[in-house]
């Protein structure tokens, strides 16, 4: 489910060391390139928060012509391995007509915010399950783990869940 965890962030998008001014940027990205080798996967370091509005509407139009994983893994790799914007229309659209989407709709889609319904949907029903931060991943149990979690947390939640 997409959620705007932060609706404030301006259209153009901040600077991360202005929202976190005692943050060593350079040793969060250490930290992030150590964890992700493990999947192969390579971060891009990055002073700006994009808005995501549009990525977030961008991904229901994916949902609802049926290349929503698609997209959202394209998205993931723009921003955190390219390092593009996708706060930024055209990035969105050149991602998403990558991954075989109809930019022209797409396009038509993010001018008139088609999708903005879906995601105040998206919003109301993350603040009534008490979604603070994300990734948020919910279980069947009612357990949940919150942020950039290791594999291993997944593994021995869905093995303790098996074993009930």
């Amino acid at each position: 489910m997409g959620y705007e965890l932060h609706p404030e962030t301006p259209p153009e998008g901040i600077r991360v060391s202005r929202l976190n001014p005692g943050i060593d940027l350079t040793e969060a990205y250490r930290r992030l390139q150590r964890m992700g080798a493990e999947y192969g996967l390579t971060f891009h370091p990055a002073d700006l928060l994009p808005n995501t509005r549009l990525a977030l509407e961008a991904s229901a139009y994916a949902l609802e012509h049926g290349r929503f994983a698609a997209l959202h893994k394209a998205l993931f790799a723009a921003f955190f391995t390219e390092g593009r914007n996708i706060g930024k229309a055209e990035v969105v659209v050149d991602v998403a007509a990558r991954v075989g989407l109809d930019a022209a709709g797409l396009r038509a889609a993010l001018e008139s915010h088609a999708y903005a319904g879906a995601l105040a949907q998206n919003a109301a029903r993350a603040r009534a399950q008490g979604v603070v931060a994300l990734p948020t991943f919910f279980f069947e149990d009612g357990s949940r783990l919150v942020g950039a979690r290791p594999y291993k947390e997944f593994t021995r939640l869905l093995e303790t869940q098996r074993g009930r």
